[in-house]
């Protein structure tokens, strides 16, 4: 498989950073680093596209899809779920 930019690869890239946000990478970093926010750093190559056009593309696909206001409780935190 060849590398490919972000938004055409195979990998749910937003699932990823709900399992960032599950594990408690933003509050982490944030307490380490003694910041209000956490970055969310992305990686592009591809085999076809310029590499400078990779990364823009990248940055833009994270700043218009992974970066949300991040909800303070859930539907299931009411409804008495487990963790």
């Amino acid at each position: 498989m060849q590398f490919c930019d972000i938004p055409t690869g195979d990998m749910n890239m937003m699932r990823f950073t709900e399992l960032l946000i599950d594990i408690g990478y933003p509050e982490n970093y944030c307490k380490i680093m003694g910041t209000d926010t956490a970055p969310l750093v992305t990686e592009a190559e591809s085999a076809y596209r310029d590499l400078d056009a990779t990364s823009r593309n990248a940055i833009q696909y994270t700043a218009n899809h992974l970066i949300f206001p991040v909800a303070e409780g859930s539907f299931e935190d009411g409804m008495g779920a487990d963790d």
